[in-house]
């Protein structure tokens, strides 16, 4: 069947059709011809009608799928050069408790976690022999004391008889070297009490330091002997931090510098102290070295072994790009993340280098630039190349010189 175009339609007319000298055969072939264009056209305008349909449908799903966000700019801003390191906080001062003599535990007076002040009794061994030994000494004392106290009075009286020629000199003289024998052993026997007494005393288990006890290692009916470490006392007010610090910004420390610490125990929790030490041997294998910081830690809620994360602020500034907080994406696997540069109505997404938080803003480190349109918020429906529609701009980060 042969398809007519309008043009061709067009050259049929009226009189065509009607006039008298046409022949039935020449009239059925062009009415034919004039159904078949009729046909045509209908056709035609049918797919025009249904291309403008796709046209429009088209349009409204491209609009349905536009994300609308806010924005906001990164800012580039001045802020104090600050080192961070990592370390883990370690007593003040630790005391290990050992007897002054040998003997078997008779009590235990404190336990683990037990506060105690310098010279508060922490165990007692037994002391029954060295008791036994005091009384020996002082009854020794006392025997002493009252012999020389006889000694002195004969010789007293022979000096007097000597005076009056009744005795020889020599029997004088030899009473009063007596006298002076007893006296030295009034001395002797005064020092044996002292001795025994301290003997006593040293079965009494001291601490030097007052703090906390972090270890108990013996129990009742143990056997000590004066090399034995029977329990640990630490001193956590104030408390050290040991930090390693690479060699390339070990450097710039100084002695006094204000340290800002953070741990997990206590997220939302900065504590303040200051380099109170620098050790200058760097360390061959990490090129680190150690650096010590102090924390009053007044509450206590600080302990040794704890882990931190540590800020020291340096007399410098540097330049560093902010974005609010809002604008960071965490990508899928969880350790990276990244934001979305908003250009010509493209969501763009940049890995980034997510850096300290301060306030509603997270520092990039690398991997953004200042003044890049990034989107706030919506971000788990945003892809790399997804359609945005800018609807207000977001809040931007201001110029403040915070740091940590």
């Amino acid at each position: 069947m042969r398809i007519f175009s309008r043009k061709d339609c067009m050259r049929f007319d009226a009189s065509t059709v009607i006039s008298a000298d046409v022949s039935p055969q020449r009239w059925l072939r062009s009415f034919a011809h004039v159904a078949a264009c009729l046909g045509t056209v209908l056709a035609l305008s049918a797919c025009r009608g249904a291309a403008e349909n796709a046209q429009a449908a088209t349009a409204t799903a491209d609009e349905s799928r536009l994300v609308s966000v806010a924005t906001a700019v990164a800012t580039e801003q001045e802020i104090p050069t600050v080192v961070q390191a990592t370390g883990g906080f370690v007593a003040d001062e630790t005391f290990q408790v050992t007897p002054q003599v040998a003997g078997q535990i008779a009590e235990t007076l404190v336990n683990v976690g037990d506060a105690v002040q310098a010279g508060q009794i922490l165990f007692r061994l037994d002391s029954r022999d060295a008791s036994l030994r005091l009384d020996q000494a002082r009854a020794s004392l006392k025997q002493a004391e009252a012999s020389a106290a006889r000694t002195r009075e004969d010789a007293t009286r022979r000096t007097a008889l000597q005076a009056k020629g009744l005795v020889a000199r020599s029997e004088a003289d030899t009473l009063a070297t007596q006298a002076v024998v007893a006296d030295a052993a009034v001395t002797a026997a005064r020092a044996q009490v002292a001795i025994a007494e301290k003997a006593v005393d040293d079965t009494t288990v001291r601490t030097s330091l007052s703090g906390y006890v972090s270890a108990r290692s013996v129990s009742v009916g143990e056997y000590v002997a004066p090399s034995s470490r029977v329990a640990t006392v630490i001193r956590i007010q104030p408390l050290k931090l040991e930090l390693r610090v690479p060699e390339a910004q070990a450097m710039t420390l100084r002695i006094g510098m204000p340290v800002r610490a953070e741990v997990s125990a206590y997220s939302q929790t900065v504590f303040d102290g200051f380099v109170s030490a620098l050790n200058r041997a760097i360390d061959p294998a990490s090129r680190a070295m150690t650096a010590e910081a102090r924390f009053a830690n007044q509450d206590g809620r600080l302990t040794p072994g704890m882990f931190a994360t540590a800020h020291v602020r340096l007399p410098l500034l540097e330049k560093a790009v902010f974005v609010p907080t809002n604008a960071l994406h965490t990508i899928v696997d969880g350790t990276s993340y990244g934001v979305f540069a908003v250009e010509s109505g493209s969501a763009r997404l940049l890995v980034v280098q997510a850096g300290d938080r301060v306030g509603d803003k997270v520092r990039i480190d690398s991997g953004l630039r200042p003044g890049t349109v990034v989107a706030v918020g919506k971000l788990d429906q945003l892809y790399d190349g997804a359609r945005v529609a800018t609807v207000s701009e977001g809040p931007q980060t201001g110029n403040r010189n915070d740091g940590r």
